[in-house]
């Protein structure tokens, strides 16, 4: 198990684009589509329920957000690593060419916070509810 800071930073050190937040290992995945952003996270799920570790996932469009620590020692150990280059292996492997360009990130989530918004405004003018309908239910 690791749990020295001199072991944790080694092992930090092996892994591309990994860093430290909060005593967890973390490392933020893009892609073109949020349908490719699913079947890489349905790879992930595949390796952790093998190697029984299981990280936490978040997905915002096409952002896939990794973060893994033992919950069971509350600290990181070899498990974290192991699966972290296995994941690694699986996006260079069947997801790396689907990436967005970085330059590319905040315009992406300018544009999601743009379409959640329409939704929501769509939303309120929906149904029987909204005053162009109401008007015409009053006698």
């Amino acid at each position: 198990m690791t749990n020295s800071s001199d072991d944790i930073q080694k092992h930090s050190q092996e892994l591309a684009g990994w860093e430290l937040k909060d005593g967890k290992i973390v490392k933020s995945f893009n892609f073109k589509s949020f349908l490719d952003s699913i079947k890489f996270v349905n790879g992930i799920a595949d390796i952790a329920e093998r190697q029984n570790h299981h990280p936490i996932i978040t997905i915002v469009w096409k952002t896939v957000k990794i973060s893994s620590i033992s919950f069971d020692v509350g600290h990181l150990t070899e498990r974290d690593f192991r699966l972290a280059k296995a994941i690694d292996k699986l996006y260079s492997e069947r997801f790396e060419e689907n990436i967005t360009p970085v330059g590319n990130l905040q315009e992406e989530h300018r544009l999601l916070a743009e379409e959640e918004r329409k939704e929501k405004a769509r939303k309120r003018t929906r149904g029987p509810y909204r005053k162009s309908s109401r008007a015409g239910l009053r006698k």
